[in-house]
């Protein structure tokens, strides 16, 4: 019962594209990470990796991880990237779990990325039979550059506990709502004719949600679009907001 296999569409070529292994009871991130016998420990080689059409990142089942997972994705129709599990079917799902603080997002899967030409696009990615729990958000959809993203898939996941308690609190009081709503959060990189490791979050999002989808900031000139979205077969339990546009 131990599988690498994967729910893909059958319009995708699972042989295509490179794979990715992480473990974090198993792994170092000095392995090369394409090895099932050789995972990488933590998301921290993922941050400037730039996954194309048919790439998978495979998290090992029974695994649990207190960091974020940052993704740039640009698949296309016929071979999405997969962010997905592997191993041990009889064992859970792979789980993120974070701590309900106001920064805190499991996964941000975006197009704005730290070297030239700074938008790798948003297109085409698959997420699919993870365990995400404890945070504010728990995968963020962002386009911070592109003026269109589409092809986002979101199946079989586990959301639990998408909260968070400052926030809600000032929320309901209506306390310096567009404070928040305006103000940098989430610890998010930000492109304002130069790239910026921070300042990012402003006008972006506010509410605590299991699935957010948007980005840019809130200015006229500068909106994103977003199609072909799929989102079906998930659990929400003790989530503010389900889906967020």
């Amino acid at each position: 019962l131990f599988a690498i296999n994967f729910n893909v569409d059958n319009s995708v070529n699972a042989q295509t594209g490179n794979t990715y292994f992480i473990s974090s009871t198993t792994g170092n991130d000095g392995n090369a990470g394409t090895d099932i016998r050789l995972p990488w420990r933590s998301f921290a080689n993922l941050k400037n990796l730039v996954l194309m059409p048919g790439d998978k990142v495979l998290l090992l089942r029974g695994d649990t991880w207190d960091e974020r997972m940052t993704i740039h994705a640009n698949g296309t129709e016929k071979n999405r990237v997969y962010v997905g599990p592997y191993g041990d079917l009889n064992k859970p799902a792979p789980t993120i779990s974070l701590k309900n603080d106001r920064d805190d997002i499991c996964i941000v899967v975006q197009d704005l990325i730290s070297v030239h030409p700074f938008n790798v696009g948003l297109r085409y990615i698959h997420i699919d039979n993870l365990r995400l729990v404890n945070s504010r958000i728990g995968i963020f959809f962002r386009g911070a550059v592109s003026q269109e993203s589409k092809g986002i898939k979101v199946t079989d996941c586990y959301f639990q506990n998408m909260d968070c308690e400052p926030v809600m609190t000032a929320m309901l009081n209506r306390d310096n709502i567009f404070g928040e709503l305006n103000s940098p959060k989430g610890n998010l990189d930000t492109f304002t004719g130069s790239y910026q490791t921070s300042g990012g979050g402003n006008a972006e999002y506010v509410w605590p949600a299991a699935i957010v989808i948007g980005g840019r900031r809130g200015h006229p000139e500068s909106r994103t679009g977003f199609s072909e979205i799929e989102i079906h077969n998930n659990i929400f339990e003790n989530c503010i907001t389900g889906v967020l546009a």
